[in-house]
C-alpha cells in the first residue's frame, strides 16, 4: 500500500498516522510505547509501505537516523515541531471530518456514502451541525484526552500536507483527475495484530513487486508472493481490503473464528451458483472511493453517473445500499 506517513516520538511514546492514496483512507494509530531498537516503528513502516515520512524536527537524532537508514526509497521530510500541537491537529481533524461526513440533510447521498457541503468551516464545535461532527468523531477517536497524545498532532500535520500537495498540483496546472483528499477514517491499534517487521515480510515474500513490463507504466507489478497467491478478489476494493488484512494479521481468536466461519459458508456447494453470481457483480464494481470525490467536486463525467446507475441496476440488493 503506497502511503504518506507522519510520525512523532517523544520520550518512548510513538504517535503515527498515514494516508493511503489507493483507497483515500486516513489511518490513525493509537499511541504506542517504542523501544530503543525502534522495532515498533519498523513494524508500522513494513505494514504501510510509505513513500514519504513526515517527522518532527524535534525528534531525537537516533530516531531520525533510523528512519533515514531504513530504506533509501523512502523520503524523509522534517516538519517544524510547532505544527504537531494537539490543538492544531484537533482543529484540522474536525474540519476535515465535517467536509467528508454527512451531518444534516444538506449532504447528498451517493452509492451509500455521504458527501457534505464543502463550505462548512469549524468555528465553534458546540454549534448545531458542528456539535454533531464533534460527537460522531469523538466516537471514533478521543479528542479530549491528554494533550500529551501524539497521534492527533500527527493527523493534523498529515492532513495539512496532503491538502498543500493537492493545491500545489492545481497551481502548477497539473491535471488532477482524482482527488487526493482522504474520505475515510480508520483508528487502529497494533495490540491485536501480529508484529511483522520488514525482514520477516521479505523472508516470507508477503508482498513482492517488480518493474512493470510496460516501460511507460510507473507503477510496479505484483510479483510472486503470498498476497499474489491468495488474491482471488474481483474488485479493486476487495484487493485493497485483502492487502490490509495480510499486512496487519489479527491475533484476536474470536475474529479469526468469525472469518473461518465466513470462509466455510462460502465453500458450501449448495450456494455455488449464487456465489458465482455475486462474483460477477463484484467484478463490475469500480473504486467507489475515487468516484465519490469527483462527484463531490463537480468533476464527474457522464460515464461516472452512468456507472452509478449501472451498479444500482446490477446489484439485486442495491436499493438498500445505494
Amino acid at each position: 500500500m503506497e502511503s504518506i506517513m507522519c510520525m512523532q516520538l517523544k520520550g518512548n511514546m510513538l504517535g503515527c498516522s498515514y494516508y493511503s492514496n489507493e483507497n483515500l483512507k486516513l489511518y490513525v494509530m493509537e499511541d504506542a510505547i517504542e523501544l530503543n531498537d525502534f522495532s515498533y516503528t519498523s513494524m508500522i513502516i513494513a505494514q504501510s509501505m510509505p513513500k514519504l515520512i513526515l517527522v518532527s524536527d524535534s525528534n531525537n537524532d537516533a530516531f531520525v537516523s533510523f528512519l533515514e537508514g531504513y530504506d533509501e526509497a523512502i523520503e524523509i521530510k522534517k516538519i517544524p515541531s510547532k505544527e504537531f500541537t494537539f490543538e492544531k491537529g484537533r482543529y484540522m481533524l474536525l474540519n476535515w471530518y465535517m467536509d467528508h461526513v454527512n451531518l444534516q440533510n444538506e449532504s447528498t447521498s451517493v452509492a451509500g456514502t455521504d458527501i457534505v457541503n464543502s463550505n462548512m468551516i469549524l468555528v465553534d464545535p458546540e454549534e448545531g451541525n458542528k456539535t454533531q461532527a464533534y460527537l460522531k468523531l469523538e466516537g471514533l477517536i478521543n479528542l479530549n484526552e491528554s494533550q500529551l497524545t501524539k497521534k492527533i498532532g500527527c493527523v493534523g500535520v498529515l492532513l495539512k500536507f496532503v491538502r498543500k500537495l493537492e493545491q500545489q498540483k492545481i497551481d502548477e496546472s497539473m491535471d488532477l483527475e482524482q482527488s487526493m483528499q482522504p474520505i475515510l477514517l480508520e483508528v487502529f491499534s497494533n495490540n491485536m495484530s501480529m508484529q511483522i517487521d520488514t525482514d520477516t515480510s521479505k523472508s516470507l515474500s508477503i508482498f513482492e513487486y517488480e518493474l512493470h513490463p510496460n516501460m511507460h507504466q510507473k507503477r510496479e507489478k505484483e510479483s510472486l508472493s503470498l498476497f499474489g497467491l491468495l488474491n482471488k478478489t474481483k474488485s479493486i476494493l476487495g484487493k485493497q481490503q485483502l492487502k490490509e488484512w495480510i499486512s496487519r494479521p489479527i491475533t484476536n481468536k474470536q475474529m479469526i473464528e468469525e472469518r473461518h466461519s465466513t470462509v466455510e459458508f462460502f465453500l458450501r456447494p449448495d450456494i455455488r451458483e449464487e456465489l458465482q453470481e455475486l462474483r460477477d457483480y463484484l467484478s463490475q464494481i469500480r473504486n467507489i472511493h475515487r468516484l465519490l470525490p469527483k462527484i463531490r467536486e463537480h468533476k464527474a463525467l457522464s460515464n461516472d453517473w452512468q456507472y452509478i446507475l449501472k451498479v444500482k441496476a446490477l446489484v439485486p440488493f442495491g436499493s438498500s445500499f445505494l
